[in-house]
């Protein structure tokens, strides 16, 4: 709330709420480490309670001096019915000719004496601090040799030497901390207890505050059984997380569509008050509810919602998923090189947001590979009977078939594709290992275009993949594996904001670059679109595996 320095008639108060900074975790600081003014590190947090330093420059009143009150600190409790601490972990005092003190904090009371002599700051007075000085020795003092100034008289000569040699053998307290006094006037045991003079005994650990946050998925519906998978991944990821994030899901089925979705988040926002939604779960239902969030200024990250253009609708936006600018014309140039394919045909749900959007991807980036498109079919979502459209594929003979397809409908057309003996090369929009086992033999040589495979080298895939067998009895699909790496982007965004609150932890995932995921290195755009690098899979031996 404020800091009063001085008492009496000389008191001068200051305002304190202009002046808190974010600092790295306090175990970093050290007696005579010090953090020039404006110049604070980046925000940082130790689970989700933030350490904050003040910086103020206020002088002393004149009869500060010797012992007494310099300066008397007063806080407002926010909330009184949890449990508060306030831990003092380091002060730094100057003088008037800016020359730096060392204080030691011993209970209740700061100790100047005797520190300045610790010029290496090792926590003693030794030898090695007479051997800095002596190295310095006659030198102007310059940033660099200011603690062999040890009498901060401008020089370094023999004083210093004298003021050493007065204080040899003392030690001094590299890191001590100020325990306040409990109701009862027990001393109140702070982290971490065996970094002060006194050791107080173990603290209790902190539970993290449980956070609220929206999950929209299509639990019934055409998508349901993609959303169960999702939702698998959702909770592994919250669970790994507990000790330090206690995220509480608010679960919203959209049904899989785009009304739904408006429902949902509609809910979320305003009768259940959240600040972050993650999901919807396809591109269709995105562009519905997208606009509500950026509204109301909500956070969302979906996922799995990969048309392009989306990310455009606000600041508020993120997706997890590979979009399909960044996929499409990369993927072309590999596979026509690699395959050799020029003419070709593609097949596509025409009801279907991420579908259009891919199909339509795929028209330009055929156009810019001098590749022939000999003819464009489509189809409505929850279409079983593919064979006229295949059948009028077959009969142009093209050099390759390309499916942009929703998960239930994948399986169906690989199967009937193989029945009219089609065998030219089938390239189908993200394809994940319950597709292919559904198609069985039909996917043979099926390829796909994703950023995602279960046995990808990518910092901790390994372990998410045998954690999630472990829990779930079967291998994780790229609809799990990205759900799980949403809620660890996310998390990630929680323990670099200010506040946990909307705005703080839009501005958190928008300075997210090159985090480790099981995803690889991961980075969002200008747009809140994910980037990171996408991979090319053929099923081999009934599985998916990277494409060489």
């Amino acid at each position: 709330q404020s800091v009063v320095f001085g008492e009496g008639e000389e008191a001068q108060p200051l305002l304190l709420s202009d002046f808190f900074h974010n600092i790295v975790n306090p175990e970093q600081f050290y007696l005579g480490h010090t953090v020039p003014l404006g110049a604070m590190p980046e925000p940082s947090h130790r689970g989700m309670y933030p350490y904050q330093a003040v910086n103020v420059l206020r002088a002393a009143p004149d009869t500060a001096t010797g012992d007494g009150t310099l300066a008397s600190v007063s806080f407002d409790v926010i909330k009184s019915n949890e449990p508060i601490d306030i831990h003092i972990y380091g002060i730094t005092l100057f003088g008037a000719d800016d020359t730096e003190f060392h204080p030691t904090l011993v209970k209740h009371s700061v100790y100047l004496q005797g520190l300045l002599s610790d010029v290496n700051a090792d926590g003693v007075v030794n030898i090695l601090d007479l051997t800095g000085v002596a190295t310095a020795f006659g030198a102007p003092v310059t940033d660099a040799n200011r603690s062999a100034d040890v009498n901060a008289d401008g020089d370094i000569n023999i004083l210093d030497l004298v003021q050493i040699a007065n204080d040899f053998g003392k030690k001094v307290l590299s890191f001590v901390t100020l325990p306040f006094t409990a109701p009862n006037d027990e001393e109140t045991p702070i982290f971490p207890p065996t970094e002060y003079e006194d050791d107080l005994g173990p603290t209790e650990p902190i539970e993290p505050e449980p956070i609220d946050v929206g999950l929209v998925l299509p639990l019934s519906g055409h998508l349901a059984q993609i959303g169960e998978i999702m939702e698998t991944g959702f909770n592994l990821a919250a669970d790994e997380l507990k000790d330090t994030i206690d995220i509480q899901y608010i679960i919203a089925d959209d049904q899989g569509t785009a009304e739904g979705a408006v429902a949902a988040f509609e809910r979320l926002i305003h009768d259940e008050g959240v600040s972050v939604i993650l999901g919807p779960g396809s591109s269709s239902s995105a562009r519905a509810a997208f606009p509500i969030a950026q509204e109301n200024e909500v956070v969302a990250i979906s996922a799995t919602a990969g048309a392009s253009g989306l990310g455009a609708i606000g600041d508020f936006i993120f997706r997890v998923a590979l979009t399909t600018d960044i996929v499409i014309p990369q993927a072309v140039e590999i596979t026509k090189r690699k395959m050799g394919y020029q003419r070709v045909a593609t097949l596509y749900d025409e009801t279907d947001l991420f579908s259009t959007d891919r199909d339509a991807a795929l028209q330009q980036a055929f156009l810019d590979n001098a590749v022939e498109v000999l003819a464009t079919h489509t189809y409505t979502t929850g279409t079983t009977d593919f064979t006229p459209q295949l059948t009028r594929i077959k009969a142009l003979n093209p050099d390759a078939i390309f499916v942009s397809a929703l998960p239930p409908e994948k399986p169906t057309i690989l199967i009937q594709a193989r029945e009219l003996g089609i065998d030219v090369p089938m390239l189908i929009s993200s394809l994940t290992q319950v597709e292919v086992e559904a198609a069985g033999a039909a996917a043979e040589g099926a390829l796909t275009f994703t950023g995602w495979l279960s046995t990808d080298e990518t910092l901790g895939n390994q372990a998410f993949v045998e954690r999630y067998q472990s829990v779930y009895g079967t291998t994780p699909n790229a609809f799990a594996a990205v759900s799980y790496a949403c809620v660890h982007i996310f998390a990630e965004a929680l323990k670099n904001a200010a506040e946990i609150e909307a705005h703080s932890i839009r501005d958190a995932l928008a300075n997210i670059t090159n985090l480790d995921t099981i995803l690889g290195k991961f980075s969002f755009n200008a747009d809140g679109d994910a980037v990171y690098i996408p991979n090319i899979l053929i099923v081999k031996n009934g599985t998916l595996q990277f494409f060489d």
